[in-house]
Order: C-alpha cells, then sequence, then structure tokens
C-alpha cells in the first residue's frame, strides 16, 4: 500500500503545481453554516499585481454558503475602470476529495468589488467532512486590467494559509486606542500597537481621510480636541 499524504503536504503540491491558487484549510465550518460566525474573510493575496480576498458568507435566505472574490486593491480607484478574469473555485474536504469544481467568469468595477462564485448547501457540507474542516480555493487567470496602471509580478508558486473559526465573546473582543495630540495630526495614516482577538494580532490603522472629516466637524461646533479615543468592537 501507498504511504498516505498528510493535508499539508497536498496542499503544498496544489501550490507548486498552480501559482494563480489562493488556498484557505477552514477549520470549525460549522461555525460558519450555524451562523454563529458572520463570514471568513481570507488573508491578502496578490495575482497579476492586483490585491485579492476570497470571502466566504451564509447566504442570505437559504442555507447554503456563499464563496465570493474581493478586489480589494488600492489601485482601484475612480470610475473609470473595469477587471475581468477566470476564477476555477473549489471546495474539498480535510482528505482533499472534491466537493465541488466549477469555473466562471468575472467582472469587477468601481460599482462591483466583490463578485459571488459559488453557493453550496449547508447540508452537503456537513455530510462531507468528518472534522469540520473544509478546503477552499480559487484560481485566477486571464486577468485584463482595463483603466488601471498595473505591473504585473510573475509568481513562482501558490499561496496557502489556515483559518480557525472560533466565537469571541464581545467583553473580550472590544480594543481601544487613545490618540494624543489629535490636533497635531499629520501623516498619511497612524497605526495602533498591536492587539490580539481570537485567534489573531491585529493593527487598527486611521487614516489622514477619517481625520480630516472628523477634524472638519469638531472646527464646525468651535471645539477641536488634543486627543481622541477610538473603540473597536
Amino acid at each position: 500500500m501507498g504511504q498516505s499524504v498528510s493535508l499539508e503536504e497536498e496542499i503544498k503540491n496544489e501550490a507548486d503545481k498552480h501559482k494563480n491558487l489562493h488556498l484557505i484549510v477552514v477549520e470549525g465550518i460549522t461555525k460558519l453554516t450555524s451562523r454563529k460566525v458572520e463570514s471568513c474573510v481570507s488573508s491578502d493575496f496578490y495575482i497579476d499585481g492586483l490585491k485579492w480576498n476570497i470571502i466566504l458568507v451564509p447566504a442570505v435566505g437559504d442555507d447554503s454558503l456563499s464563496m465570493g472574490l474581493m478586489l480589494n486593491d488600492s489601485k482601484c480607484v475612480g470610475s473609470n475602470w473595469h477587471v475581468k478574469c477566470k476564477v476555477k473555485v473549489t471546495l474539498r474536504n480535510e482528505l482533499i476529495t472534491s466537493m465541488l469544481y466549477q469555473t466562471c467568469s468575472a467582472h469587477f468595477s468601481a460599482n462591483c468589488k466583490k463578485v459571488d462564485l459559488v453557493k453550496h448547501c449547508f447540508k452537503k457540507i456537513h455530510n462531507y467532512t468528518d472534522k469540520d474542516i473544509v478546503v477552499f480555493s480559487a484560481t485566477v487567470t486571464n486577468v485584463e486590467p482595463n483603466g488601471l496602471n498595473v505591473t504585473s509580478i510573475p509568481r513562482k508558486m501558490g499561496t496557502a494559509e489556515r483559518i480557525k473559526l472560533m466565537e469571541v465573546e464581545k467583553n473580550k473582543s472590544k480594543f481601544t486606542w487613545k490618540i494624543t495630540h489629535f490636533s497635531s495630526f499629520v501623516g498619511e495614516h497612524h497605526s495602533s500597537y498591536q492587539f490580539t482577538v481570537g485567534p489573531r494580532r491585529w493593527y487598527a490603522n486611521f487614516l489622514i481621510s477619517m481625520f480630516y472629516v472628523l477634524r472638519t466637524k469638531l472646527l464646525s461646533v468651535g471645539h477641536i480636541t488634543h486627543s481622541y479615543v477610538l473603540g473597536l468592537i
């Protein structure tokens, strides 16, 4: 008998074979299908000079899970641009046995930066996995940007990540960041210290555009503070 291959080895093999692939191993998929967790978003990944994310959300109105692709790149500003591409989507269980395989076209624009690719019913997902693990992947090819200044850097291999879904109590998920000398705010953005919620580490970024909106509102009532407290939940 041949030696069995681990999930990690299978994922590495997939990433080696498909350079435009991003793969997510999601542990605790029933947190999504039971709607205890509202969504699951991948880390940023870059293909053909653009930044993308995979988004998993329970569909509205039926018992299915929707997998989408979001074009989340700072170059995509204004209204005179669009991007077309092909996306191969797969859903597999912890044994890398395919439960869904589909190729579709996607069209992104200023009015549509997220495209829903496929839906898969909760029951089929539950019946197909024994360890509450589902492997999602998207392979993005034939990217055609229009109206964007994009420099494409070819990828040498695909990328992969593992996400463990868990519930976090609200009283343990609040982060408070005090920005001192708020009226002297300069630079494009400020970043908080690193903080931890659930299994991940986070930073809060305060953009200069946010500051000008707040500063205008404060000046309109004749007062500007010297510190500002930002609370995130």
